[in-house]
């Protein structure tokens, strides 16, 4: 298999340091720490430790997300304006403790303000943590292995996510395990030393490109935003889908399965691939949500989710431009997981509509890019 052409990115702008093992083993742990946080407390334990201070108003469940959506966005526009390479291991060190820090508030949690500063501190700190380990992995680990590397880390998060004991645990204890996790990633820092600041120069991060796959990652994101909210609101499907250990373990096989599996696709130059297979397959999920889903769905919808879930990194990551790493999370991370869990509110599935709708925009992205991709041929 070749590299893609024309602004897939190719591989001709390669750093040419090799990372050492103790650099890559620490990059993937602090890539499957940052996800894990998000997965176990930000995305699941927060909303149910805030769920019974809510006292069953619909309004207030929602200002939480809101607070955590705005302070996301705020913190990942904080951690480019601060970023520096040289102070790369220690602003991602104290990123990982302030999102522990978030976790302690949850275990504490025994009143609507200190819910809401949970959800702010939440919030701020992932919204930090993200950008700056996106923006330090290309100068510190290089590009060759960049895609295994964050595939490695998405799918292992994602696995742990679903173990028994992980998944089926209180809200309290999962708060515990992601602020435990969270400070023993804080190790992985001196290990990640900054080698080579350099920044990509292909036409995939031109800005024209840039808009193009942040568009479908925001489609992507809110999708599957929507599709999660719906299977967490229905009893039944949820049953269905996640239930007994042997289940559990099948999904966070095809979790890590599909992140090293994009992370191979990414390192070999094929970026559009792992984004259009994953919106096909999420699509495809959420038409059966409500119209005869199975268990096998889970294992399609898993692989789909960690897919995407690799290139959502790796694309900011490889560009080694911190700006693009705050704008892809912020829009397509933050604002489209907001997107996706607000227009769930009361469904029991995913509307035809709203999946022709982004299969519509996902095709107009595409034949934009193929467009301007035949345009650059013909000139050359």
């Amino acid at each position: 298999m070749t590299a893609a052409p024309s602004d897939s990115g190719g591989t001709g702008d390669d750093t040419e340091f090799e990372s050492d093992r103790a650099a890559v083993i620490a990059a993937v742990i602090a890539v499957a720490a940052t996800y894990f946080f998000f997965l176990v407390f930000a995305q699941t334990a927060m909303i149910e430790l805030a769920r019974p201070l809510a006292e069953g108003d619909t309004w207030r469940l929602r200002g939480v997300l809101s607070v955590l959506a705005i302070t996301g966005v705020l913190g990942s526009f904080g951690a480019a304006i601060r970023f520096r390479v040289d102070l790369w291991q220690t602003q991602l060190s104290w990123s990982f403790r302030a999102c522990g820090a978030a976790a302690v508030l949850g275990m504490v949690a025994s009143n609507w303000t200190v819910v809401l500063m949970m959800a702010a501190a939440t919030g701020m700190a992932l919204g930090w943590l993200t950008v700056t380990l996106a923006a330090g992995l290309r100068p510190s680990v290089g590009t060759p292995r960049l895609g295994w590397i964050v595939g490695w880390g998405t799918g292992l998060a994602y696995a742990l996510g679903n173990l028994p004991g992980v998944f089926d645990a209180a809200p309290r204890t999962q708060a515990i395990m992601a602020a435990v996790l969270a400070g023993c990633a804080t190790l992985s820092a001196p290990f990640l030393t900054p080698m080579e600041p350099s920044v990509s120069t292909t036409s995939f991060y031109r800005l024209g490109s840039v808009v193009r796959w942040l568009a479908v990652l925001l489609v992507l994101v809110g999708l599957d935003s929507l599709a999660f909210t719906v299977l967490q609101n229905d009893d039944v499907m949820r049953a269905n889908i996640w239930s007994g250990s042997g289940q559990l373990l099948l999904i966070g096989i095809a979790h890590l399965a599909a992140g090293i599996g994009a992370g191979v696709l990414l390192d070999r130059g094929w970026r559009w691939l792992p984004l259009v297979g994953a919106y096909v397959v999420l699509a495809l999920v959420c038409f059966w949500l409500g119209r005869g889903a199975t268990v096998a769905t889970s294992w399609v919808y898993a692989g789909a989710v960690s897919g995407y879930s690799t290139v959502l990194v790796y694309l900011p990551a490889r560009s080694g431009r911190v700006w693009i790493a705050a704008w892809v999370f912020a829009i397509a991370g933050w604002v489209g997981a907001a997107l996706g869990m607000g227009a769930a509110e009361g469904m029991r599935v995913v509307p035809f509509s709203w999946i022709l709708a982004t299969t519509l925009v996902v095709a107009a992205f595409l034949a934009w890019r193929w467009r301007e991709a035949g345009t650059e041929n013909q000139s050359s």
